[in-house]
């Protein structure tokens, strides 16, 4: 593949803002405010297949394209034709990432207008193989596979996570496994209204708050992590488990991707054995070469001189096919942080399982965590 400059490419992806409508568990309601150009039905969207690490599991995504190009006729995904086009409208990768998310969502769109349509230059939906194989291996359905890559695809063809009040609808759209790893009717039914086809929603007033919260925040990177039942299962999934504050923080660059290099004084080890002060800790998102600050939606950069109580994973260094910068990361991203500010207990997902820790006050969240 001919990369994109990372200039060209930083400076087409946007300054995410930390206010906005959220839904599901990270993402709008049903689609957002930026698609591919349509003057042709269907529109053609060249892609091509990158496999760089598939952690021993089998990715068959050819099924999911030809899932895509089946259930709707709005967008057709096509081979990318090298003699036609410089490079691909949209790269779909698979490979083992040291963090603890399934799969991400980025695409590029150089200037970002709510109100009105907006259209994607290129897009990238990355598959974490090591996540994944893991889950399996855990007893978690083998057609995981299929559904996260087709999950992200689905994100780059502009929808969302549907939202909160349809949690009960089948769509390949929703978060982790739920039975099925195909393209549902409710997914059809936002392509065909995303693009102005005949649609069969329930009622306009959920079509129009839909566009509401779809253009209350461009985004820029969309994030599905692994998710956790409860506190005690994130606990046991994690190699450590300690309460410590960020000394310092630099950004890198990880497999393309922005990622911040946080340094942990640690304070106290609550579970998991370690002998170090100070351990670093990789978080997606960062700051561009043009000094723009990327941030993942709902997994805002840690601070300084802020109680943090983290439950990591440690990088198994040598296990991937890149030098991994960083020793621990977060286990299921914003649901393994809590900032401990006065008498609140702060933490950013809107897993159920956490809503009562939210409610909590840091010293009665701490016999907690000790108690497992």
């Amino acid at each position: 593949m001919k990369k994109i400059p990372l200039v060209i490419m930083m400076l087409a992806i946007l300054m995410i803002p930390l206010n906005g409508t959220l839904n599901a568990h990270h993402g709008f309601a049903d689609y957002w405010h930026v698609h591919w150009e349509t003057n042709s039905h269907p529109q053609n969207v060249s892609y091509e297949i990158i496999k760089d690490d598939l952690s021993g599991g089998y990715y068959d995504i050819a099924a999911s394209i030809n899932d895509w190009n089946s259930s709707q006729n709005k967008i057709k995904l096509v081979p990318w034709n090298s003699s036609q086009s410089v490079i691909p409208q949209m790269s779909i990768v698979v490979d083992r990432y040291a963090d603890d998310w399934y799969g991400n969502a980025s695409w590029s769109n150089p200037v970002w207008n709510i109100t009105s349509d907006d259209h994607y230059i290129w897009a990238t939906p990355r598959v974490n193989s090591r996540t994944i194989e893991e889950a399996i291996s855990k007893g978690e359905n083998a057609n995981l596979r299929r559904k996260v890559v087709t999950h992200e695809i689905g994100h780059n063809l502009g929808l969302g996570h549907p939202s909160a009040s349809k949690t009960s609808v089948n769509a390949i759209m929703h978060q982790g496994w739920n039975g099925y790893s195909t393209v549902q009717t409710h997914d059809v039914e936002w392509i065909n209204f995303r693009y102005n086809h005949t649609h069969s929603l329930s009622s306009k007033n959920e079509s129009n708050q839909s566009i509401e919260e779809s253009t209350s925040m461009p985004a820029a990177l969309q994030v599905d992590w692994v998710d956790y039942n409860s506190l005690e299962e994130l606990y046991e999934q994690s190699d450590i488990v300690v309460i410590g504050e960020v000394l310092r923080s630099h950004s890198v660059y990880v497999k393309d991707l922005p990622y911040t290099v946080h340094t942990i004084k640690i304070q106290e080890i609550i579970n998991g054995s370690i002998s170090e002060k100070e351990i670093t800790i990789g978080q997606f998102g960062g700051e561009s070469p043009e000094q723009s600050n990327i941030q993942v939606i709902d997994n805002p950069l840690f601070e300084t001189s802020v109680e943090l109580v983290l439950f990591l994973k440690q990088v198994e260094h040598g296990t991937y096919n890149y030098e991994v910068p960083y020793d621990y990361f977060v286990t299921g991203g914003n649901q393994g942080r809590f900032e401990l500010q006065g008498e609140q207990v702060i933490n950013y997902s809107d897993f159920d399982y956490l809503e009562q820790y939210r409610q909590s006050k840091p010293n009665l969240f701490r016999q907690e965590i000790q108690q497992f």
